[in-house]
């Protein structure tokens, strides 16, 4: 996935537009959803998820590989987790076609 790399930060007027590190505008939260906006409150609070999006996806990212390395060292639980934050981080990430289990305890069962 190639997106806008971090830092991001809100801004405008509204405080509904997004911004790169430069202070190129990357988003707005406000453009096209007039209709289904509650509120202002609303329109910043998402504008502030999608700030923090890149450091999501890199604890995401980060946390996956500890929840593998787990496993790796026999604690079945963390497979079931690191098998679903796989498969979300794939979908997300938009090529679901790389997700790859981790093998189950003990090889290829």
């Amino acid at each position: 996935m190639n997106n806008t790399k971090a830092p991001w930060h809100v801004g405008g007027k509204d405080k509904c537009t997004i911004y790169d590190k430069f202070g190129q505008r990357i988003g707005n939260t406000f453009e096209g959803v007039m209709a289904t906006q509650k509120s202002d409150s609303e329109c910043q609070a998402n504008a502030k998820l999608m700030c923090a999006a890149p450091e999501l996806l890199e604890l995401v990212t980060r946390a996956i590989a500890r929840l593998e390395i787990a496993h790796s060292h026999g604690h079945g639980l963390m497979r079931e987790w690191a098998v679903d934050a796989r498969k979300l981080s794939s979908e997300l990430l938009g090529n679901p076609e790389q997700f790859k289990p981790p093998a189950p305890e003990g090889g290829d069962k």
